[in-house]
């Protein structure tokens, strides 16, 4: 009896990623398995502040509206668009400004500068609610929040920046 239970749990504890890698290249070749091994693997990261997706946008300014501007700017770089959109919209002209300035010239930050502002950020937020390096913001990213701001808040910000940075606008 021991022995069939000592060999059902290692049946049991088999498996995991190398194990499914195993199984697909054997029944589907490897090239076919590491494609599917890799957008599973992909599939499965989570994106950095990815609780603020679920956080309604007027909560979220109230929590960021007083951070400085790069904090922002690099919490609003990883928000969906729209939600990005609304974020700065609600901000004062002038913090519009620069935090679009600064999604727009940010390249790459360092995992241990996003892990410290999310572990902030989430640990504020939860007391109030119930609730390698990554590329983030840039021209692109920035375009995207500019293009469902609404109009006059647009024209403002790509005004001042005329003036300000004519090389981002």
């Amino acid at each position: 009896e021991f022995y069939s239970m000592c060999m059902a749990q290692d049946y049991i504890s088999s498996g995991g990623l190398q194990y499914a890698q195993n199984v697909l290249e054997k029944a589907l070749g490897p090239d076919k398995a590491l494609e599917i091994i890799n957008r599973l693997t992909t599939s499965l990261q989570v994106r950095p502040f990815d609780f603020l997706r679920k956080t309604d946008p007027a909560q979220l300014i109230n929590f960021i509206q007083n951070e400085h501007p790069q904090t922002i700017a690099l919490i609003m770089a990883y928000l969906e668009p729209d939600q990005a959109a609304i974020v700065l919209g609600a901000l004062p002209p002038e913090s519009q400004v620069e935090v679009t300035k600064r999604i727009a010239t940010m390249d790459r930050t360092s995992p241990d500068s996003i892990r410290e502002v999310e572990r902030v950020l989430e640990r504020k937020l939860s007391s109030m609610v119930t609730q390698d390096f990554t590329s983030a913001g840039g021209i692109k990213a920035i375009v995207e929040v500019l293009n469902r701001v609404d109009r006059t808040t647009e024209k403002a910000i790509v005004e001042t920046l005329e003036v300000d940075s004519p090389e981002l606008a």
